[in-house]
């Protein structure tokens, strides 16, 4: 255990038992598959449903945090959490996973080089706010359904 356990363990809550086949899923799909920043893909699911407990949120909530960074890792994500979680913690992990989407291709567009000039980098460009306007009209459409 690391120190960073031992301080998890100090303020957030263990999970639930409704909250452990959500983790049980996690750990049986993941494996050893690790996050960007090293850490075991599963511990990181235990952590982030952790923080969400602490902060009130609905048990759908707290099982699409857990499942948001496994999603990338399942063949067919969207049909695989909705079988066995249900519509609403699919909804919720399907949402996150946009608004990560729209955060990274905004940020591409940022930090894109503006003296690069070459016809590669133009077209890069517009292909960047073009995928940032499909999405922001689709999160508009979404919106709307609500």
């Amino acid at each position: 255990m690391t120190e960073f356990d031992d301080v998890l363990n100090e303020t957030h809550p263990e999970p639930s038992i409704e909250d452990e086949d959500v983790l049980a899923f996690v750990r049986e799909h993941a494996k050893d598959t690790r996050v960007s920043a090293g850490e075991l893909l599963a511990d990181h699911a235990v952590g982030t449903a952790r923080i969400m407990q602490t902060l009130n949120v609905d048990a759908h909530g707290v099982a699409a945090g857990a499942l948001f960074v496994l999603a990338p890792h399942l063949d067919d994500p969207d049909k695989v959490i909705a079988e066995r979680f249900g519509p609403e913690v699919q909804k919720l992990v399907g949402d996150v996973r946009k608004l990560l989407r729209f955060g990274s291709v905004s940020s591409c567009a940022m930090l894109a080089d503006v003296s690069d000039n070459t016809r590669d980098a133009q077209a890069a460009r517009r292909a960047q706010v073009e995928a940032l306007r499909k999405m922001v009209l689709r999160s508009r459409r979404i919106s709307a359904w609500c």
